[in-house]
């Protein structure tokens, strides 16, 4: 009985755990970044979204040849590259498809503010905050600072989008049913022996009464069988 009463918990919880997985995506990735990435790619078919990886990817190589200077040609190469694929970000919205248009204004106001703040002349347009960012007269002032800015308020913020695939049934792609399914057969070889053994104890008894008395109808209304454990 306890043991049984263990593994419903265990179940729920991971029930539970699934059906917050998307709504608190962020918090999880905050607090349990290896386990929540591993778990979309695994059971959601989540991967990166390759517009915004790619964006922080062209962050990654203007970080590493900082030293060389903000004037080199590689430079102004990688802003010219920022420049146009930020403008492609908030053209197209590629925060839509997981939901989190929010987040993308949260980036935009962010960007303005800090690039407002830092040239003393209120900037209206999240293009222009950008195209101002990514040049190298803005970040020759105190490039180290800015980059710092970046890596502490956007980036984490970009880095929460993603990409769901679909599958050939038109619909988002969930393999929770591969947690579930030993679960639900572990209860069901549980709840079938159970009965056998009632239905020996009390031979006046038919199956399907004791069926009833075990609590058929609680299965199948909860999760994966297992409130039939937690309240036989």
């Amino acid at each position: 009985e306890r043991s049984m009463a263990i593994v419903a918990f265990i179940n729920l919880l991971l029930v539970a755990f699934d059906l917050s997985y998307l709504p608190w995506r962020d918090f999880y990735l905050r607090h349990l970044p290896t386990l929540t990435v591993w778990y979309g790619e695994q059971f959601k078919g989540i991967e990166p979204h390759r517009d915004t990886e790619a964006y922080l990817n062209t962050v990654n190589r203007l970080e590493q040849i900082e030293q060389y200077g903000w004037q080199s040609p590689l430079a102004e190469q990688l802003f010219a590259d920022l420049r146009s694929r930020s403008t492609q970000i908030i053209d197209d919205n590629p925060f839509q498809l997981a939901e989190k248009s929010g987040t993308l204004e949260r980036i935009k106001n962010r960007m303005r503010d800090r690039v407002s703040d830092q040239t003393g002349t209120r900037v209206d347009s999240s293009r222009a905050a950008f195209d101002t960012f990514w040049s190298a007269n803005y970040l020759s002032r105190n490039g180290a600072q800015e980059l710092e800015f970046f890596d502490r308020e956007i980036r984490p913020l970009i880095e929460t989008n993603y990409y769901r695939n679909i599958g050939e049934n038109g619909q988002f792609i969930d393999r929770f049913w591969k947690i579930d399914a030993p679960f639900v057969a572990l209860f069901a070889i549980e709840f079938l022996m159970r009965t056998y053994v009632l239905s020996r104890r009390h031979r006046r008894t038919t199956w399907f009464d004791t069926m009833l008395w075990h609590g058929t109808i609680c299965c199948c209304y909860c999760p994966s069988c297992a409130g039939c454990e937690l309240f036989p």
